[in-house]
């Protein structure tokens, strides 16, 4: 059997990724889709959804920002797919508030500082 999974996909751009995922595999049954998310009840709900519309999806409880979480899900895989993960989407994250300050000093550390250093290294 092979494994597809897609973090944070109860919702958005994730919800439609594993919808695209079921409808291209899901007439297979060599594959078995995830949906997962950190909450329980969102997850199902986007679950029976996708069912409603005819789609073979399976839900699995996933917090990548909890270590917990993430050992019960690969321990969940190790013990039912022995050949591993196929295709693993990572969607999840979170959207805070922000000023645009903020944004604008995220990039400079994180993207503009670090090349424009290696740049005057040349």
């Amino acid at each position: 059997m092979k494994l597809a999974f897609v973090t944070g996909s109860n919702k958005g751009i994730g919800y439609n990724i594993v919808e695209k995922l079921a409808e291209f595999y899901g007439e297979s049954s060599e594959w078995d889709i995830y949906l997962t998310a950190r909450n329980v009840e969102l997850g199902l709900e986007a679950v029976k959804k996708l069912s409603g519309k005819g789609l073979d999806v399976k839900f699995h409880q996933l917090d990548i920002t909890d270590r917990d979480s993430r050992k019960a899900f690969l321990t969940f895989v190790k013990t039912n797919y022995p050949n591993g993960i196929n295709v693993a989407v990572n969607n999840a994250g979170i959207a805070y508030k922000v000023i645009i300050f903020a944004v604008i000093l995220f990039i400079r550390l994180n993207l503009r500082h670090p090349l424009g250093s290696k740049h005057e290294l040349r």
